[in-house]
């Protein structure tokens, strides 16, 4: 994905829910301000991720929000 489709894919808004599946650096770059704007309505983060420091490594992180009305 490029950094022009990214960012029309970071102005979504409303989530509840939010699952990214080895999403390019342009998407990890934009999600730190993504989610700040998600934070209002998203309960549920999925992200899978590939990284590389001697071996490829997988890792997948969900987190569960609870919100507190």
């Amino acid at each position: 994905m490029d950094e022009s489709s990214a960012n029309i894919l970071a102005t979504i808004s409303g989530l509840h829910e939010l699952e990214l599946s080895y999403p390019t650096r342009a998407i990890l770059n934009l999600l730190p301000e993504w989610l700040g704007r998600l934070s209002k309505s998203l309960v549920a983060l999925h992200l899978t991720v590939n990284f590389k420091l001697f071996i490829i490594t997988t890792w997948s992180l969900t987190l569960v929000l609870e919100h507190v009305c």
